[in-house]
């Protein structure tokens, strides 16, 4: 999986910009939904002052101007950067991953979630969205696409979305024990590493996150398992509709965990 790689910052922009294309095409070929999309997306390597952290992410236009530009900025690390760590960067991030996680962050998780969650008429959804729902919602993107042939049914690209499982769970479990258990970073580090396959940056970046952002960091895994048992329930009706399902969600602004059963239920 790893060996599937591109080297070099500029080719990694242009392999983005090609996958939203496709991950678009998709989800309209494969009626994951019938919500049409007038893209307003700028998408660029991360600022220089993220350079070198792993650091990137979707940063939507919110409420006020839902179809100003959402900013899709992708993690980056500078071209001059020693062998070894950008062969780990690109490991990481290597051409499965990328097919698996654009579905996470563009289409249909976060950047098409959001810009219809700023439309919806109860702004305090939009205003003060729900970590679990949004990251949720993402990371169960990842799987419903990969069971509908995105990238061609590709072993290795569902092995990219598996360990991107492995990396929530981990991602949760040491937000637990560092603030509840006293774990160290040297130990949360070690731990990230060898139980959780992160590359030694990753599980650095990781570090930070959990001291600024431990809650935020529990919401991908908790997220997905509520997303998860209630798309399992809804697929046992014979009429059940992936289409009507995502149409639902994206629809529904972010919402608490405990409300999408309802809102999804006929």
């Amino acid at each position: 999986m790893e060996s599937h790689r591109v080297n070099n910052s500029a080719d990694f922009l242009e392999q983005f910009i090609t996958l939203i294309d496709k991950a678009e095409n998709f989800i309209y070929e494969k009626k994951i939904t019938s919500i049409k999309d007038s893209r307003s997306l700028h998408t660029a390597l991360s600022p220089s002052h993220f350079a070198g952290a792993a650091i990137g992410g979707v940063y939507p236009a919110g409420p006020f101007d839902p179809d100003a530009d959402t900013l899709f900025y992708l993690p980056t690390i500078p071209d001059n950067s020693p062998d070894e760590v950008k062969d780990g960067f690109y490991r990481s991030f290597n051409d499965h991953f990328n097919k698996m996680i654009i579905t996470h962050e563009i289409f249909p998780g976060h950047y098409f979630q959001l810009k219809e969650s700023s439309r919806n008429p109860h702004i305090v959804r939009t205003v003060f969205g729900d970590d679990l729902f949004i990251e949720g919602w993402a990371t169960l993107c990842e799987q419903l696409t990969l069971d509908r042939g995105w990238d061609d049914n590709n072993i290795l690209t569902r092995l990219a979305h598996l360990r991107k499982r492995l990396e929530n769970a981990v991602r949760a479990y040491s937000s637990v024990q560092v603030h509840c258990k006293g774990w160290s970073k040297d130990r949360m580090l070690t731990f990230a590493v060898e139980k959780g396959l992160l590359a030694p940056q990753f599980a650095e970046n990781l570090w930070h996150r959990v001291i600024n952002s431990p809650f935020q960091l529990t919401s991908y895994f908790l997220g997905f398992r509520q997303f998860d048992m209630i798309l399992k329930k809804r697929e046992k009706n014979p009429k059940f509709s992936i289409q009507k399902f995502c149409d639902k969600i994206l629809t529904s602004g972010s919402m608490p965990l405990d409300l999408i059963d309802e809102a999804t239920g006929s």
